[in-house]
């Protein structure tokens, strides 16, 4: 048994949460994402991140 994130890139993320939430607005989505990844903070709320999604920053910079 694996523990730790997940990594997945910023725009796999986005679709996968407009797919489980198709009321999100995708503009507001990764303005709150791009504000989470600046500060660093986790938005889980979870000391544990079995499994949870990890946005793969270095690869999404290199991308720009």
């Amino acid at each position: 048994m694996t523990t730790g994130f997940t990594p997945i890139q910023l725009h796999d993320y986005v679709e996968l949460h407009l797919r489980a939430n198709p009321d999100a607005d995708r503009a507001e989505l990764i303005e709150q994402l791009a504000d989470a990844i600046v500060a660093h903070s986790c938005i889980t709320g979870q000391a544990a991140p079995d499994q949870d999604y990890e946005i793969a920053v270095a690869e999404e910079s290199a991308a720009r």
